[in-house]
């Protein structure tokens, strides 16, 4: 077996977990996040731009 063939097989297995939860994982956190970051910035009304 090559060493680059072993490398690849190797990053494979050590990425399985994190990809896993990745996949499993909610997406709310991050949105919430962009929501909140765009709350102060972002004017609903008129009133809000002054």
């Amino acid at each position: 077996m090559s060493r680059r063939r072993i490398n690849r097989r190797f990053a494979h297995e050590a990425a399985a977990p994190t990809l896993t939860r990745f996949a499993n994982s909610s997406p709310m956190p991050f949105i919430n996040g962009v929501r909140a970051v765009r709350a102060p910035i972002v004017a609903r009304n008129e009133h809000d731009r002054t």
